[in-house]
This record gives structure tokens, sequence and C-alpha cells, in this order.
């Protein structure tokens, strides 16, 4: 019984310990997958509230990431229906978040710049948010639809967007199982900061002893052979490549997402009926498809179908910024640059779609 008392008192005090420690300012590489966002059992959400300076790992200078009270990155936002502008809602993932670039010059703030000049006038809403697929942004939507009322909802996809909320089942094939406990059970590990200290730390240990073989090496076994480039020019190693990467922005060029991709536009679309809503749809290219010499227009060919069949308005930028460099950040996050040419297309896109609508 003493002993049971020890580790109990022993346990609290750490919570204690790490709570006052990391108030407010939770440590990114201790605590949570970045000071801003947390995994609960419904996928990864920013927190509302936040408002950090933030290197992304791709990035070499700190960015802010401000989150309003709905938990979208950006300003408050008026909630309820009444308001004087029509709403654009965004839902997609860190590319639509805007990974590494400052919130006023990703596309969606750029959108929203341009279409509160139009008449009647619009205001964009990004509820995207990092590593999630469609089905969470499904989610969000239904968690925050009737709050956000939306005149218009826009998908921005993205190739690794039929992604489950704990990923595929293949990627755990070689993962520990402590280390799968923690991200299966988000809950715990959200609310616990001593789970989460001791998660981490889990990690570093086995890392160091090299037995970590956690569903990051299946998910991100393509990023050595992507550094080397040779995909470029090369069909064959291009095959490689994408089969590699089947965990990650590779699902596109398997047949299994499409059948979850469809089924969740279908409910989408069945939530923005009962909100009045349109729904669009915007595929958002890789630098794999961009950069190589190789055609590669199966996965937005796939959407497209998926979306005539849903009748539902389809954009694909990818022909408009083929020609041009420096749009991306690493395999799929676009610079400031490749932010300004997306908005740009889907500002024209979406002044004719949304005019037709209403």
């Amino acid at each position: 019984m003493l002993a049971v008392i020890s580790l109990v008192l022993c346990f609290l005090s750490l919570e204690v310990v790490l709570r006052i420690r990391h108030r407010g300012t939770s440590n990114p590489t201790k605590l949570t997958p970045a000071p801003y966002r947390i995994n609960t059992e419904r996928g990864s959400r920013l927190i509302p509230g936040s408002d950090v300076l933030y290197c992304f790992e791709s990035t070499t200078q700190p960015v802010r990431v401000r989150v309003n009270s709905l938990g979208f990155r950006g300003p408050e936002i008026q909630t309820g229906p009444h308001r004087a502008v029509r709403r654009l809602l965004i839902l997609g993932d860190s590319v639509a978040f805007g990974y590494g670039v400052e919130e006023g010059k990703i596309f969606p703030a750029l959108t929203d710049s341009v279409l509160k000049q139009t008449t009647p006038p619009w205001e964009v809403v990004n509820a995207s948010v990092e590593d999630i697929g469609i089905k969470e942004q499904r989610m969000i939507l239904e968690e925050k639809g009737s709050l956000v009322c939306p005149d218009a909802v826009l998908i921005a996809f993205y190739a690794n967007d039929s992604r489950p909320p704990v990923g595929f089942d293949g990627e755990f094939l070689r993962e520990d199982h402590v280390d799968r406990w923690f991200r299966t059970h988000p809950g715990p590990v959200a609310k616990c900061y001593v789970a989460r200290f001791l998660h981490f730390r889990y990690r570093l240990l086995l890392t160091k002893l090299h037995l970590y073989h956690s569903p990051i090496a299946a998910r991100f076994a393509w990023v050595e052979p992507w550094k080397l480039g040779k995909w470029k020019n090369s069909a064959e190693e291009l095959r490689e490549l994408i089969e590699m990467a089947k965990y990650d922005w590779g699902a596109v060029w398997f047949e299994d997402g499409w059948a979850v991709v469809g089924k969740e536009l279908a409910r989408i679309k069945e939530l923005c009926a009962e909100l009045d809503a349109a729904l669009l749809v915007m595929y958002l290219p890789m630098q794999v498809q961009i950069e190589t010499s190789v055609e590669l227009t199966s996965p937005q060919e796939n959407l497209r179908e998926i979306c005539v069949a849903n009748n539902l308005p389809f954009l694909d930028p990818m022909p408009a910024l083929q020609g041009y460099e420096a749009l991306y950040i690493d395999q799929c996050h676009f610079t400031e640059r490749g932010h300004r040419l997306v908005a740009r297309i889907l500002q024209e896109w979406l002044i004719g779609v949304l005019c037709e609508h209403r």
C-alpha cells in the first residue's frame, strides 16, 4: 500500500511540475506535435487561442501561427448566420494550412483579400489542419459547420488525404507495441502531460538504441530516394518512388483510397446541403507531379470523375503551375511564390463558380 501511494504521489508531482513548466507554451518536441496543435480522439486539431512563433522542419525562419477561438488559423470570425458578407470555408491539410509560410501570404488569405472586393463580398475561413485527411475534414465540418455557417465549402485535396487518422494498417507491421498504444490512444496523451513526456522519452531511448521501428519509417521510406532526384527523368525510378510513398502521397495511385475519398465527399456533400452551402473541390498537385518529365495526371483524373459523379465543381491548377520554378518548400508545401500562383488561379475560378452557384 505504501508503495502504491508513493507511486501515485510521484506521478501527481511530476504532472504538476510539467504543467507548470510548460504552461501556455508547450515544448513542441516533448509534449505536442507542435505548440499550436494536439492529437485528439478525432484526429489532429489546432489549439484554440494559440499564438506562437514556430520553426517548421523544412524552413529556417520561425513563422507566426495564430489560431482563433474556433481552432482555425487566422483572425477571429463572427459566428452564426447573421453577417454582412458571404463565407467560403476551406478544408484541407498542411498544404492549405500554410506550412512554413506566414498567415497573410498563404493562398486562403490571399484569396480572402480578393474576394472581399467582389460584389457581393466573400470572406475566406481557413479550417485546414496539418496531417489530417478527408475523414477528419468531414469531422471538422460536423463539429464547426453550424458555428461557421458557410455559404460554400472548398475541399483542398492533397494526395495523402485518404490516409486514416491513425495511419494505414500496413504502416503498423513494424511498429513498437508500446509506441503504437500511445499513438492509437491520443485522449490520455492529450490530457496527461506525464504520458506525453514518457511517450517522447520512450521513443528517444529506442531511437538511441537503434530499436525504434515506428510507422514513420514505413510512411516516409520515400524521403531519401526523393532527395536524390532520379525520378525527375526516369519512369522506372518514379514508379519505385510512388510504391515507397504508398502510405503517404503515393496513396493516390492505389485504388483502395479512392473508395474512401468518394464516400467521404458524398457525406460532406450531404452536410453542405444541410448547411445550405455549395461544395467545391480543388486538387493540390505535389512537387513530383510538377517537376518530373513523366506525365502524372491519373490522381486528379480520378478525383475529377468522383466530382462529376457527384455534380461538384472541380479545379485542377496543375496545368497552370507547370513550367514555374521554386514553387515548393519540400515535396508538397508551397513557397510564398507557390501560394501566390495557386491563389491567382483559385481566385479567377472561384469568382465564376460562386457567382454561378448564387
